[in-house]
C-alpha cells in the first residue's frame, strides 16, 4: 500500500495534532519532574507526532475512514444472479 506525498503531508499535520496531544502528557510529566528547560515540552511531542504521522499514516487514515485494499487485493468477484443466500 503506497501513499502519495500529499497524503503523507496531511497525515504529518494530523499526527502532530493527534499523536502530539497524546505524547504531551508524558512529556509534561517529565518536564514537571525535571528542573531543566521547559521549551521542549511542546516541541518534542509535536515533532515526534508529525514524524509518526508521516512514517506511519495507516492508523490515521483508518481513523479518518479511508479504507484501502492492499496492492494485489483488487479482485473482481462475479456473484451469481438469483438466490441471495438468505435461506428463505
Amino acid at each position: 500500500m503506497r501513499y502519495t506525498r500529499e497524503e503523507r503531508g496531511e497525515m504529518a499535520v494530523a499526527g502532530s495534532l493527534l499523536y502530539g496531544m497524546v505524547l504531551i502528557f508524558p512529556a509534561s510529566y517529565v518536564a514537571w519532574r525535571s528542573d531543566g528547560d521547559l521549551w521542549w515540552m511542546a516541541l518534542v511531542p509535536v515533532t515526534l507526532g508529525a514524524l509518526l504521522g508521516f512514517v506511519f499514516p495507516g492508523p490515521l487514515l483508518r481513523l479518518s475512514g479511508d479504507r484501502r485494499s492492499r496492492g494485489g487485493d483488487d479482485v473482481d468477484v462475479d456473484l451469481p444472479d438469483g438466490d441471495s443466500g438468505s435461506g428463505d
